[in-house]
């Protein structure tokens, strides 16, 4: 029978499971700056201008909602992953 375990040491073998590893061909992760996108916002920024940066403080919010409301679920559910890890050890 093996020992049990603390909560920190549940959930931090959960995290380290369940990483999901970056790889090199998986899409969004080349360089940040590759010539084609340098040409495509040169573009997009000189035929539209000022136009659409009201955008950016009208996204903000939403954006925060939504990274806050996937960091509550993911923090539930490893919370929830190592109470049933610690009823199973």
């Amino acid at each position: 029978m093996r020992p049990k375990a603390g909560c920190a040491a549940i959930l931090k073998y959960l995290t380290t499971k369940l990483r999901v590893k970056k790889t090199a061909n998986s899409a969004g992760n080349d360089s940040p700056q590759t010539p084609h996108k340098i040409a495509t916002y040169s573009i997009a920024g000189a035929s539209l201008g000022f136009s659409t940066l009201w955008i950016a403080p009208a996204t903000l919010p939403l954006m925060s909602a939504v990274h806050r409301s996937a960091q509550r679920l993911l923090t539930t559910t490893l919370i929830f992953a190592a109470a049933v890890a610690m009823f199973l050890v």
